[in-house]
């Protein structure tokens, strides 16, 4: 695998073609780089596992998981659920610097930390914390093997429906803040308008801010088109085109239909009785992208976890995003049972059972570990086949090459 560097723009900037090719080289794509460390016309592939410091839910953890994809991957989700701010700057540069010291190669790292008010973030009660990590991005402009730069993402409180920190409305506009601060815009904390620009506070061209809204409310069949409006209103989009940041939401797989009970060792091998028009992983990438597309936002998408419960959804979800690659930046398989009920690892047929811990909903078995079975390594397989088209020349060059 070759890095190469970042080349200059027309206008004085470093233009964002960090490349992680993998031989042959598809050589060099006419469409522009859309936000820091994008690959044009290449999606970056991954998956989201466990630490393998986590012994509860490590099983398997993020290196055993590789192990058995038996695949390079490109970019990485992680989290913090800390919402101190004085740590998020030592985390970031823990989980970046992870990201780039993998034996496998580095990795894209698309990070997220929690924030205890999205009040206190959009009025400026943060923005220590956030400069710290301003000027510590600074210095990953060459921090790379021979001074090559390493881009990452960054966001604060994926999935907010729900969350603490505020309303829908007082994220967003938490967001747009953020986005400005970051592309070195001061923000009217009021109307959330940018106010006076300063280049030396700019890492746009490093890092890319990004938002992860929840990504049901796009489901075409019972999608929630109030949570979109208040996630990504007009001037969040307007502010993400102009900063060059990027939407990413998580889409998940709907449980199926006719699931067995958790004690069934059979749950995991059966035929799943979906309806046509359920909201599968496929159908809620193609509604988000029609969305977009209704609204005029042509600025980078992406899908920070996505999951799927069969071999034949990853490839339609994979043929969805494959259709839009000049604008959908990333996309990594939700691998964990660590935050699920439900089983998405990628794991052979013969992986071993009863390693994970029964779980309950108060008196109700809702997860059991039954191990590998003909689904899950048919899963595994389909993803494998993704990543490799993620790399091949045939779809990594310009649109419709």
């Amino acid at each position: 695998m070759t890095l190469e560097a970042f080349t200059p723009s027309a206008g004085g900037m470093r233009s964002l073609h960090r490349q992680f090719f993998v031989e042959p080289n598809p050589g060099p794509s006419p469409m522009p780089s859309l936000f820091a460390g994008h690959i044009p016309g290449r999606v970056l592939a991954g998956f989201s596992a466990p630490a393998d410091s986590n012994v509860t839910y490590a099983f398997p953890g993020w290196t055993e998981q590789r192990a058995i994809l038996n695949r390079t991957v490109y970019m990485h989700r992680d989290f913090t659920p800390t919402t101190n701010q004085n740590q998020w700057l030592s985390w970031v540069q823990t989980s970046h610097n992870w990201n780039y010291t993998r034996a496998q190669g580095p990795m894209y790292p698309v990070l997220s930390f929690k924030c205890s008010s999205y009040t206190n973030m959009r009025t400026g009660s943060f923005d220590a914390a956030l400069d710290a990590i301003r000027q510590w991005a600074k210095t990953r402009r060459t921090s790379g093997a021979g001074g090559t730069p390493q881009p990452f993402a960054l966001t604060f409180d994926h999935e907010p429906i729900g969350n603490p920190g505020g309303t829908l409305q007082e994220w967003a506009s938490a967001q747009v803040k953020c986005s400005n601060f970051f592309a070195g815009w001061t923000t009217n904390a009021t109307t959330g308008d940018k106010v006076a620009y300063n280049a030396a506070d700019d890492v746009s061209d490093i890092m890319a801010w990004c938002s992860i809204p929840n990504g049901w409310p796009w489901g075409p069949k019972g999608g929630n088109q109030s949570h979109v409006n208040n996630m990504c209103p007009p001037l969040l989009r307007q502010t993400f085109m102009d900063n060059r940041s990027v939407i990413a939401p998580d889409i998940y797989d709907p449980e199926p239909p006719n699931a067995l009970p958790a004690e069934n060792p059979n749950r995991y091998n059966v035929a799943y009785n979906y309806a046509p028009n359920d909201n599968r992983v496929s159908k809620r990438m193609q509604a988000f992208i029609d969305w977009t597309d209704s609204v005029g936002y042509t600025g980078a998408i992406g899908c920070s976890e996505f999951s799927a419960l069969e071999e034949d959804e990853f490839i339609r979800a994979w043929q969805v995003v494959r259709s839009v690659r000049d604008r959908w930046g990333w996309m990594s398989h939700f691998c964990s049972q660590q935050n699920s009920n439900w089983e998405y690892r990628l794991i052979p047929a013969n992986y071993p059972g009863g390693q994970l811990p029964d779980r309950y909903s108060g008196s109700t078995l809702v997860y059991r570990d039954h191990g590998g079975g003909s689904r899950q390594a048919a899963r595994l397989a389909a993803y494998q086949q993704i990543i490799d088209e993620t790399i091949s020349p045939e779809y990594t060059g310009p649109m419709g090459g």
